[in-house]
């Protein structure tokens, strides 16, 4: 069932197309193509640029009040990754552009926003798809149309949790000048520190799929490596290299986590086949 799933959103996702190889290399799915005609800042075409004890993936139809509108400006964004490693430049690029990341309250459906800033249906389609392939599905809202959301600057995201949501997800949050798609989640889910890459994981665990992290924790080699740009115990971060002949691995060979007292933010990485790319 996995890879019928796998194959679906592969298929869905190639009707955008693939970027043209930039060299020899590891082989694997077709990636996740750019929604057209969203530019990144960096230039050229791409994605738009809490854990509570006991669970955190708390309770009904996982979107919430969808904030802004005519009662107020929408709540601040979250700030997720701390100054000092934005300024680090051998700190995951891949990580950085989720440094703030929109409050779920304060996402607007796509119908009220401007025609110019709505989604496509292609759009709407990947983000349900990778969410129900990838997101632990005690975080996946029971409608998926109901927990879109719109930011400010119209990107798409999905809310995530089955109540009042404690995070989302998106696929419109490429780093500046790269070439490779990525998924993203970031969520509220509050653990207190010391923070290690063992623990790191344990959370991954509530934000991802089984299936995912059976092939994160397949053996030594694919499970996460702390990275050594984070330094004392009030943080982690980290990178698992998964196997690229697993379901995930083949379209999905890179998973970045990040985690501290209040957040937690996982990106998973494709790679276009034929590409000689590495993680970053």
């Amino acid at each position: 069932m996995r890879w019928l799933q796998l194959a679906l959103v592969v298929l869905s996702l190639s009707a955008l197309g693939c970027p043209q190889p930039s060299g020899p290399g590891k082989t694997g799915s077709t990636p996740a193509a750019t929604p057209a005609g969203k530019t990144e800042a960096g230039g050229g075409t791409a994605a738009k640029t809490g854990e509570t004890e006991g669970g955190g993936q708390g309770g009904g139809e996982g979107g919430g009040p969808t904030g802004g509108g005519p009662e107020g400006p929408p709540p601040p964004a979250w700030k997720t990754i701390p100054d000092e490693l934005l300024a680090d430049e051998h700190f995951y690029p891949m990580l950085k552009p989720l440094a703030e990341w929109p409050d779920p309250a304060g996402l607007k459906q796509p119908a009220e926003v401007a025609e110019a800033k709505r989604p496509s249906a292609l759009e709407v389609r990947q983000l349900k798809e990778l969410v129900e392939l990838c997101v632990h599905p005690d975080l996946i809202p029971k409608d998926l149309d109901k927990a879109l959301g719109v930011d400010a600057e119209g990107r798409l995201f999905l809310r995530l949790g089955q109540g009042k949501a404690s995070g989302s997800a998106s696929l419109d949050t490429l780093a500046p000048g790269s070439k490779y798609p990525v998924f993203a989640m970031t969520l509220k889910l509050a653990a207190k520190g010391p923070h290690s890459i063992e623990s790191l994981t344990k959370r991954v665990a509530r934000v991802v799929k089984p299936a995912v992290m059976k092939e994160i924790e397949r053996n030594k080699d694919t499970r996460f490596a702390a990275s050594p740009r984070v330094k004392g115990d009030a943080r982690a971060a980290g990178l698992a290299l998964l196997d690229r002949a697993g379901a995930i691995g083949t379209q999905f060979p890179y998973v970045y986590a990040f985690g501290d007292d209040e957040h937690v933010v996982v990106l998973l990485q494709e790679v276009p086949h034929m590409s000689s790319g590495g993680p970053r």
